[in-house]
């Protein structure tokens, strides 16, 4: 390996970081500090439940508010025929892996906290707080087997 800034003479050595000075004087630029005219930004509504079964998704009151463009939910997503996402792990198995299909939005259960159930997109991040306004109704299902 050469010398230098990654080789041997860096190894156990203080590096200078020529970024620091910047995020240390508050003079950082972070992506978002940058906007343009149009910009939408998104919420990812997601569950507060471990084990859930989703009886109800309304977004009709979310939906109505003044610069609310979109709420997505898992049917939105069979609609267009978006099927789940893919597992980009390959794993060396004995025999075949089993990979369970992986929604991008919850379809009819949510199965940890922080399960994506719905995604809002708005003109601002004050309404994308619109999450309260989108009701949801879960039955949990926490279950102890013995």
């Amino acid at each position: 390996m050469a010398d230098g800034a990654t080789g041997a003479r860096s190894i156990g050595q203080s590096l200078l970081r020529r970024e620091d000075a910047r995020f240390l004087t508050g003079t950082g630029r972070f992506v978002e500090d940058f906007h343009v005219p149009g910009e939408l930004q998104s919420y990812v509504l997601r569950s507060p439940h471990a084990h859930a079964a989703i009886n109800r998704i309304d977004i009709a009151a979310a939906s109505a508010l003044p610069g609310v463009h979109a709420v997505f939910t898992a049917a939105d997503l069979d609609a267009e025929g978006i099927g789940t996402l893919p597992c980009i792990v390959q794993v060396a198995t004995v025999a075949p892996l089993i990979v369970p299909p992986r929604p991008a939005l919850a379809r009819n259960r949510v199965r940890h906290v922080g399960d994506p159930v719905a995604f809002i997109v708005a003109e601002t991040r004050d309404i994308v707080g619109t999450r309260d306004s989108t009701q949801f109704t879960f039955d949990s299902q926490l279950r102890v087997l013995v």
